[in-house]
């Protein structure tokens, strides 16, 4: 990919996150300390700094040095490395204000574009793509950060799609090997998709359509929370770990059923054990459309491998 190219792609990725943050600021730049958000202002403010750590203050050529050049904002690894600042404080450290942390954005941005304008190695291209893809990981992050808070949806052109063939039942997976992970050719992988081996996947069945937060408001005002029969043997086991009752609770306890941590534990136990018997066949998981529409996504790539 070029460096005009990988430039597109940041300005692209940028622009997006500006449509979803321009309004957070003022009395939205904290909001509530809850455990599943961020305060927008210290998110905004990571997304620059990740980008700028990565692609503009690297200071050898080996890839996996730590050696680092000054930031633009002084004392911005203990403001915002996400990896060493607690969840819990990002709502009291001595931020910069929120219109400044916009430019800082923006200066990272054009700085970045710059240094692939004049230089573009294959580790430089690498981090750049590293930094678009999580700048859109934090987009989708500020989409449920404005869900839970109730905030208006933001001012995004959505094309519109025709309303497909909605068929109800479940899709039978007959399972076999798959081959998980990316290739070592790969132009781009995380580290935790490094690198393709064989699995075995048992047989499983995955709802052909997705599961609404009426479906879910249904599960959660039965106390299927607390229902064994309503669960497969690790699916309960799961459920009883003191984790898994912190975030299900909250959804099993009160009227709010729309959490995104009990939705994300439930779909996460149930994507990582390959094991949907405790939630796809009778509607039995708590996932919202946009969860389940992800889980359908991710799930169809792996069963299109298998044929």
């Amino acid at each position: 990919m070029t460096s005009a190219a990988l430039a597109t792609e940041l300005r692209e990725a940028r622009e997006r996150m500006l449509i979803l943050v321009r309004d957070l600021g003022g009395a939205r730049e904290f909001g509530p300390r809850l455990a599943i958000v961020n305060p927008p202002r210290w998110e905004v403010g990571h997304v620059g700094w990740f980008q700028e750590y990565w692609c503009l203050r690297r200071l050898d050529e080996d890839r996996f040095s730590a050696a680092r050049g000054e930031s633009i904002v002084p004392e911005a690894d203990r403001l915002y490395n996400s990896a060493t600042v607690p969840h819990a404080t990002r709502w009291t450290l001595p931020l910069p204000e929120f219109d400044a942390t916009l430019r800082y954005c923006e200066e990272v941005r054009r700085r970045t574009e710059d240094r692939l304008a004049a230089r573009c190695s294959s580790d430089d291209a690498y981090f750049a793509r590293l930094a678009v893809r999580h700048e859109d990981m934090h987009a989708e992050a500020f989409h449920y950060t404005r869900q839970t808070l109730g905030y208006e949806a933001p001012a995004l052109e959505v094309p519109e799609h025709p309303i497909g063939d909605l068929r109800a039942g479940d899709a039978e997976i007959a399972g076999g090997p798959l081959e998980l992970g990316e290739a070592p050719s790969a132009v781009f992988a995380f580290d935790n998709e490094k690198w393709a081996h064989p699995v075995r996947v048992r047989p499983f069945r995955l709802s052909r359509v997705a599961v609404s937060n009426a479906e879910f408001a249904a599960f959660v005002q039965a106390d299927g929370y607390r229902r064994r029969e309503l669960w497969c043997e690790s699916g309960w086991r799961w459920l009883a770990s003191a984790d898994a009752f912190s975030d299900c609770a909250i959804a099993s306890g009160s009227s709010q059923v729309n959490t995104p941590g009990a939705r994300s534990r439930a779909l996460l136990f149930c994507v990582t054990r390959w094991d949907h018997r405790c939630c796809v066949p009778d509607r039995r998981c708590g996932v919202d459309d946009r969860a389940m529409g992800w889980c359908s996504r991710e799930l169809g790539r792996m069963v299109a491998r298998l044929r």
